[in-house]
């Protein structure tokens, strides 16, 4: 390959590679401006299990400070 047509194909993959960031940044900059975030990548848990030495104070807490819900013992 000539030197020439290698330093022309580096001068255009150095513009593309510019102009993608160009093109990019604002719109990341113009997302968190507005608070717009991106999706959450968990829709919703099943089920967990907590292991507590005092279950009346754990629901309690669980229920009303966290609004989790009991569902069974």
């Amino acid at each position: 390959m000539k030197p020439f047509l290698r330093s022309n194909r580096h001068r255009q993959m150095s513009v593309v590679w510019v102009l993608s960031l160009v093109l990019a940044v604002p719109q990341f900059f113009r997302q968190q401006a507005l608070g717009q975030q991106s999706p959450a990548l968990v829709g919703g848990v099943d089920a967990i299990g907590i292991t507590v030495s005092d279950m009346d104070r754990a629901v309690d807490f669980y229920s009303k400070v966290l609004t989790f819900q009991k569902v069974s013992d």
